[in-house]
């Protein structure tokens, strides 16, 4: 990665980027796991009576697993967003190039800033 300039503002965007798609991948992991608990068994389960509890905590430790891994992901997120605005701080033409491509990228996607 250059250490300045307008090349250090591209790779600066592809930061902001990928931080972007985490949180979008995030989003999913969320869904999974509120999907996943959402699926409760009804109160009389007839002859599947007997899985139930071994179904219960199976549900529990994935949706348990999910949510860690979506924690884990948008903590990155944040942290490549953090950064990237760091470094574009510390350097006006890098801070240029990166909010240029930045508001291409929002305004070609259709991302909210």
């Amino acid at each position: 990665m250059p250490d300045h300039g307008t090349e250090l503002g591209v790779d600066l965007n592809e930061l902001y980027r990928t931080a972007h798609f985490l949180s979008t991948v995030h989003e999913d992991f969320v869904l999974a796991a509120e999907a996943l608990n959402a699926n409760q068994p009804p109160p009389n389960a007839g002859p599947w009576t007997s899985v139930m509890d071994p179904w219960k905590e199976l549900r529990q430790t994935l949706t348990d697993l999910l949510n860690a891994n979506a924690q884990a992901i948008i903590d990155t997120s944040d942290t490549l967003n953090a950064i990237a605005q760091q470094y574009a701080a510390a350097d006006q033409a890098a801070a240029a190039s990166f909010t240029a491509l930045a508001q291409n990228d929002t305004s070609e996607q259709g991302w909210s800033s």
